[in-house]
């Protein structure tokens, strides 16, 4: 059984559209096959065959292991003087904790380089759930270094979980997909979380949906369940439907409660940050996109502070900000373009919907200290400008690797903190950065291929989010799958 429905999933499951979608020429490639002497023995398809003989049977269906390509992003803009100076030694810092490798671009630009990512995909059959509780911050939950397989307890009597049949146990899912990331309840971290592991584990759990059928006996059609932790907030709840559709998100599951299911797909070991997993949760998410306007048409710039109170966590307010504030006003009435500031706040839009329309069709840029507002840099088209500032006693990386994936040009200030954790801002500090950058267009795209062999040839340095040309990208793709492409599974790219 496991090979032909090997074969029938490489054939069904696909990670690159056939569209012109900007995740296309991110897309991984696919590895499904455990080969001697070729795939690392930790790559899934040689996990998938250790587990199966240390518990005998088949208890993994199907693994895939998915080769995302190298990239680097742009180091962040800083701003003049002391500060720039010291903002910049500040993020050396924080990426060579990350591990990240340091190339000299043009004019004194660094890149920060992203290589080696990977991300594995298992389908289990019969097994309930053992692992971390849901959204908790652990190592051992999904996307963390210590994410298991071994937390899915196989029960190879397939009689334990009953027939199939309508009306039976309410808590034996027939297929899910497990998404447990930690906090994947908030707006914030099932974007920078939640959002990537369903990209991931999607093309699988659809695909197993039309195989569930052929593969199991007495099932009928199924839809993927998904499995996420506690109750989500209302732009969660949003966030999800947009991304699943009304007809996947019907039938979710919270929590971690006697969870068993005849089929689980599990992409927990899904790398935190890759451009194909944040373009494809933008595309599954369908951001209206139609509806952006060119730069020299969007006017505002919005300012996402934190003393509103809506903040969940405390600290990271701006204690001056109505200076800071009036600055920015300052300058924008100098300058003289239509310009206007806007403060942000929760309940600014009667839904997520709103949100995306206006930060689409009206913001070139967004300004604001660490916060979950920010993540609204999301629905800004690429070339955008996102400020955001720090305190040393708090600082963070996501919202510069996902906003420079993204295609926006990204822009710190770190500065000692005001008390524990707030920030007094020199106004002259982001007003520079607005007069350098703001509304600018034809700016080198903040995120590129990084490949270790630079002849002019392979036009490595052509390959990015905003320059590429269509006619080159399926040129270099057809070229991609006649390498890499295996017949009956083993190495692939996803679209065949």
């Amino acid at each position: 059984m496991r090979r032909s429905l090997i074969q029938d999933l490489v054939s069904q499951t696909s990670y690159s559209d056939k569209d012109k979608s900007r995740s296309r020429i991110w897309s991984p490639i696919r590895l499904t096959e455990c080969i001697e002497n070729v795939t690392q023995p930790y790559y899934a398809p040689c996990q998938a065959e250790v587990v199966n003989q240390r518990f005998g049977g088949e208890r993994v269906l199907y693994a895939e292991e998915l080769i995302y390509p190298d990239f680097a992003i742009r180091e962040p803009i800083y701003p003049k003087g002391d500060s720039g100076t010291s903002t910049r030694r500040r993020w050396k810092e924080i990426m060579s904790r990350e591990g990240r490798g340091l190339a000299r671009g043009v004019d004194g630009v660094d890149w920060w380089q992203y290589n080696g990512e990977r991300g594995q995909n298992f389908l289990l059959a019969n097994v309930s759930y053992q692992g971390p509780s849901f959204d908790s911050w652990s190592s051992e939950a999904c996307m963390g270094n210590e994410a298991a397989i071994g937390y899915l307890k196989s029960h190879h009597d397939e009689q334990a979980f009953g027939p199939i049949s309508e009306g039976g146990d309410p808590n034996i899912l027939d297929l899910a997909l497990l998404a447990n990331s930690p906090d994947s309840w908030s707006f914030q971290h099932f974007l920078d979380r939640g959002t990537h592991e369903i990209a991931q584990g999607l093309p699988l759990a659809l695909a197993s949906r039309r195989s569930f059928e052929k593969w199991v006996d007495g099932a009928n059609p199924t839809e993927p369940r998904l499995v996420i932790g506690k109750g989500a907030n209302k732009e969660v709840n949003d966030l999800r439907r947009m991304m699943l559709g009304d007809k996947l998100d019907q039938a979710t599951v919270h929590g971690d409660s006697n969870l068993r299911a005849r089929w689980l797909v599990d992409p927990c070991r899904t790398p935190l940050i890759h451009p194909w997993l944040s373009l494809k949760a933008l595309e599954r998410i369908q951001v209206p996109t139609s509806k952006a306007r060119p730069m020299s048409e969007r006017k505002v710039v919005i300012y996402a502070g934190r003393g509103d109170g809506s903040a969940t966590n405390g600290g990271r307010n701006v204690v001056n900000e109505e200076e800071l504030v009036s600055a920015m006003e300052g300058l924008l009435e100098r300058r003289g373009q239509g310009e206007k500031l806007v403060k942000f706040t929760k309940n600014m839009f009667a839904n997520l919907t709103e949100t995306m329309d206006y930060f689409a069709s009206n913001v070139r840029a967004i300004v604001g200290p660490h916060g979950g507002a920010l993540m609204n840099s999301r629905w800004v088209p690429p070339g955008s400008l996102l400020v955001e500032m720090m305190p040393t006693s708090f600082t963070s990386i996501a919202i510069y690797e996902e906003a420079s994936v993204l295609g926006l040009h990204y822009a710190s200030i770190i500065v000692e903190p005001t008390g524990k954790n707030d920030l007094t801002i020199d106004p002259n500090d982001v007003v520079g950065i607005l007069e350098d950058h703001l509304g600018r267009q034809g700016e080198e795209p903040p995120v590129k291929h990084n490949y270790m062999w630079r002849s002019k040839e392979l036009d490595v340095q052509g390959v990015d989010l905003q320059s590429w040309k269509e006619s080159q990208a399926e040129g270099a793709i057809r070229g991609m799958r006649r390498v890499v492409k295996r017949e009956g599974g083993g190495l692939s790219r996803g679209e065949r």
